[in-house]
């Protein structure tokens, strides 16, 4: 008895929410519909502010250029020489300075580089990706925060490296 008590219950308030939402039936778009464009401005800032902001001009930015001038197809061309450099072996192990997780950094300058907080100064270093033991030399670039908090690897590095973009890698960051 008690379970068609239960079961009466659950469907009448089904019946009741489905009758609330039968008002709100046509007030979606369904699909291939899609949303009309409102042409009303709501804003909260004065008119004579907004005619002003309305006849600033805005400059035309590149999409692919961020404000340091370099393009993802600069980012990741290097030379014969940075390659060679990169991917000779190093004439001392180096110090391990730490283990860090990398990503990939902002296309601020072109070269073979990892910007880490493991440097207090611009030096000559290697890295090597635990998971495959792949390495490159690379010039170890400081990050402000701790030293685990991560640090930045150039699109070259990664590229050399074969280290998908989206990937973070755990590195071994060495002083050279």
């Amino acid at each position: 008895m008690m379970q068609h008590f239960k079961i009466s219950i659950a469907l009448g308030g089904l019946a009741i929410l489905a009758a609330g939402c039968a008002d709100n039936a046509g007030s979606f778009p369904t699909l291939g519909q899609g949303y009309k464009e409102s042409t009303e401005v709501v804003s909260d800032v004065a008119p004579e502010t907004q005619e002003s902001v309305a006849e600033t001009e805005v400059a035309s930015v590149d999409p692919d250029v961020l404000t340091t001038g370099v393009t993802p197809q600069q980012a990741a061309t290097v030379s014969e020489a940075e390659v060679a450099a990169a991917t000779a072996a190093p004439s001392t192990s180096g110090a391990l300075l730490g283990e860090t997780v990398g990503s990939l950094g902002l296309l601020e300058r072109t070269g073979i580089w990892v910007r880490t907080p493991l440097v207090t100064a611009e030096t000559e270093g290697r890295i090597v990706v635990k998971s495959t033991g792949k390495s490159a030399n690379v010039t170890l670039i400081p990050l402000g925060g701790d030293a685990g908090a991560g640090s930045q690897i150039s699109l070259a590095a990664m590229q050399l490296l074969g280290i998908p973009l989206t990937d973070l890698p755990v590195l071994d960051v060495y002083k050279s």
